[in-house]
């Protein structure tokens, strides 16, 4: 037997006695009936953790949308048994084949476009399809194939119970009164063909075998003319068959068939036991998602009241071993993933206006216009719309800010963060307890939670800092859990939870009108963006721009990265917990409710929408996230919701900033070629040969054409030097050439009377 096949039975055995320590001796008095409901569900997790290993292999990329394929299938099957009354073993297998289409949807429309790109870059576009996947299943019902809408009973429209085959059998293991049905046994023969079948896959077909060559090495497996492409769609398909299974039978078994099948916490654990597996090994990931399934049953049956505990300790566990992961690869020397996935490199830095051009009255006239457009609109928005939309607009400035702690955090430092919004949770608990519990002023807590909240900032920053980018997206994500599970539980921050915050006042303003609280918000966020616009001029922020591109270059120059990536973390936080204060009041209340860890994902993937790197592209974001909810029209929110995303990141992976930036730039160029202006800032990527480009042909003026051809009094010259150094050059080049010839010419008459007066004093003598 090998040593990897050693290795493997020894972690097993290891597991099962975990297993067994945990629920039999830890946690006394636990059923064998909870035991077999855990391990059928992490069953489950397992197919999901499987699918998540396969891409991260064949791609180096974590699929944040595994679980979200497998729910547009499990909704479609839905559709099918509720609408059309197929049995449930043929939607069963219809579920499948939609998940697989969805999958191949994916990796033909996205991942081959972006195959070569970073590989956090493809990551976003992983997470950028989940809502997208979720619109286009929302609209599954709404298919000729499944009649009219408007036919349709309220029970249809509610959802109803799905009926399995065998419906009326159950079966109970050991003496605990716990029912199990046909979809559990179900799950767990289609559950373990479904690994069989996958280890058999790779070990004994050629399309397996050359998967696992190209995981290893796709270079190599192109120079042995493998077709990676291929095996890339391979890879894709087979992640949609594991990801149907497995949410169209969590669906089943949970008997929670609807139009939302997959909850967040089910994608949570199948990352977290594929990050136990270090992405390597699937057996592992497999084995990883049983044993936390079954633990996490266990402790919700022994303490029911406290089930939020295992996502805190969820959350630590990752923490700690891929710290200790990390360092075991540095000791050995694999640094290949963590140099593919160290920081963020996506987008370009911002080019702020020439100088040449901004010389022009024109467009600094147009810049200040631009301004006060802006000024104007936000100032009167609040008094054309009601006072519920003057709350959400308010609601969205303060999430601009926690987009704008993600570009120090992300687009300067290279630290990805999926738990942002935690951190504004933490901020509003802190400035909720500050004013609604010790009676201080608001304006005070202001000022003492952002310091608060970027300290504890920086106590999650310290182990971070040992995790390299790609596994630090999971570890934050699976801290947004935390928080929310732990911060706003009763039984352990009771004493902190305030039971009511009121809005602040400043002598004759009271900020209960909401007005008044929506000026106090944009306040907030223009404070916040005079900051970091401010931060970017300064050496940190040049160092931490150096420090994104390439920790050793920043070394060299006897800078610690240790320390700005702190510092970074720290500024981040800072403005969290500064906009978590105001939330506070805003809201009125600090609840649970209004911190969902999926606010985490939106706000990371708008920030890249508007271009992460830039303070303008991630207010583009922010206003691209707020316009979906603020615009009523349907149109209008199809435009701006999935569907736009996905085409903005497709076409434009710099973001809306990178739009913004193209135009003005554009704009800028005709201007500058109009005037003849030579501007090196516009043209040092611009082909001037470009026919297409030629807007006005850079040669000298002829004077039969063009302006030369206009009467005085009709032509429009600027000031221009763009030819003076030619003119002086060719009339130095004039002046030479006359001086070279008439100092020839010298010569020559001088050899000449040289000649004639030898000729002559001959003739004498003679």
């Amino acid at each position: 037997m090998s040593d990897t096949r050693v290795r493997s039975a020894v972690i097993a055995a290891g597991a099962v006695a975990l297993t067994f320590l945990i629920t039999h001796v830890v946690l006394s008095g636990i059923p064998t009936a909870i035991v077999f409901s855990g391990a059928i569900l992490g069953l489950i997790n397992g197919l999901l953790a499987v699918g998540i290993v396969l891409i991260y292999r064949s791609h180096r990329i974590i699929n944040f949308a595994q679980a979200a394929m497998g729910a547009a299938g499990a909704i479609f099957a839905y559709n099918l048994v509720v609408f059309l009354e197929w049995p449930y073993m043929l939607a069963f297998v219809a579920s499948v084949i939609v998940s697989v289409i969805v999958a191949i949807a994916i990796e033909l429309g996205f991942v081959r476009r972006f195959f070569d790109a970073p590989r956090l870059v493809l990551t976003v576009i992983t997470i950028a399809v989940i809502p997208g996947i979720g619109f286009l299943t929302g609209q599954l019902d709404q298919l000729p194939l499944f009649g009219s809408s408007e036919d349709r009973t309220v029970e249809e429209l509610a959802g109803r119970e799905i009926v399995t085959p065998f419906a009326d059998w159950t079966f109970r293991v050991g003496a605990f009164p716990l029912d199990f049905r046909f979809g559990h046994l179900f799950a767990i023969v289609v559950g373990i063909a479904a690994l069989l079948g996958l280890a058999a896959f790779f070990r004994f077909s050629r399309t397996g075998i050359a998967l696992r060559a190209a995981a290893e090495n796709a270079e190599r497996a192109r120079l042995l003319g493998i077709s990676v492409g291929n095996l890339s769609l391979v890879s894709w398909a087979i992640a949609g068959v594991l990801g149907g299974l497995a949410v169209t039978l969590f669906a089943t078994v949970q008997e929670q068939f609807g139009t939302q099948p997959a909850p967040p916490e089910l994608l949570l654990v199948a990352l977290a036991a594929a990050t136990f597996a270090r992405m390597r090994s699937m057996p592992a990931a497999a084995g990883s998602a049983v044993l936390i399934t079954i633990v996490r049953q266990a402790v919700e049956f022994k303490y029911e009241e406290q089930a939020g505990l295992v996502f805190i300790g969820l959350f630590f566990l990752l923490v700690v071993s891929l710290i200790v992961a990390g360092a075991g690869s540095k000791r050995r020397g694999r640094r290949s993933e963590e140099s593919e996935a160290s920081s963020w490199r996506a987008t370009e830095e911002a080019r702020s206006t020439p100088q040449e051009m901004l010389q022009i009255a024109g467009i600094r006239l147009a810049r200040r216009l631009l301004v006060v457009l802006g000024v104007a609109a936000v100032l009167i928005f609040p008094w054309v719309v009601s006072s519920g939309q003057a709350n959400l607009a308010g609601y969205y400035a303060l999430i601009a800010i926690a987009l704008l702690s993600l570009t120090v955090l992300t687009g300067w430092a290279g630290q990805v963060s999926l738990g942002q919004f935690g951190f504004v949770a933490i901020g509003a608990v802190l400035g909720g307890a500050l004013t609604g519990r010790l009676g201080l002023s608001f304006w005070l807590a202001l000022i003492i939670v952002p310091f608060l909240t970027a300290g504890i900032t920086l106590l999650v920053g310290i182990p971070a800092l040992r995790i390299p980018g790609l596994f630090l997206a999971i570890a934050t994500y699976a801290m947004a859990f935390a928080i929310r599970a732990g911060l706003f539980e009763e039984r352990y921050f009771g004493w902190l939870l305030p039971e009511r915050v009121e809005r602040p006042q400043l002598f004759l303003l009271d900020f209960e009108d909401e007005r008044s609280m929506y000026y106090l918000c944009v306040l907030a966020l223009v404070l916040s963006v005079l900051f970091v616009t401010s931060l970017r001029r300064t050496r940190t922020g040049r160092v931490l721009i150096g420090l994104r591109d390439n920790d050793n270059n920043v070394r060299a120059f006897g800078i610690d990265p240790v320390r700005m990536k702190l510092a970074a973390f720290a500024v981040s936080g800072f403005l969290c917990g500064f906009a978590g204060v105001i939330l506070a009041h805003h809201q009125r209340a600090v609840q649970g409710d209004t911190f969902p860890a999926s606010v985490s994902l939106d706000i990371f993937l708008f920030a890249v929408v508007g271009g992460v790197g830039s303070t303008l592209g991630v207010l583009l974001g922010g206003l691209f996230y707020a316009a979906r909810t603020l615009l009523t029209n349907q149109f209008a929110g199809w435009v701006l919701g999935p569907v736009g995303v996905l085409a903005i990141l497709y076409a434009f992976p710099g973001g809306l900033a990178s739009i913004a930036l193209g135009l003005r730039d554009t704009v800028l160029r005709i201007i500058a070629q109009r005037r003849q202006m030579v501007v090196p800032a516009l043209f040092a990527d611009f082909d001037p040969e470009a026919l297409e480009r030629r807007l006005i042909p850079l040669s000298e003026p002829t004077p039969q054409a063009g302006l030369g051809a206009l009467p005085v009094s009709r032509r429009y010259r600027a000031a221009s030097t763009l030819y003076s150094q030619r003119k002086q050059a060719a009339s130095r080049s004039a002046d030479g050439e006359s001086a070279a010839i008439g100092a020839a010419a010298e010569v020559a008459r001088s050899a000449e009377a040289a000649v004639t007066s030898g000729a002559l004093d001959r003739g004498a003598e003679s």
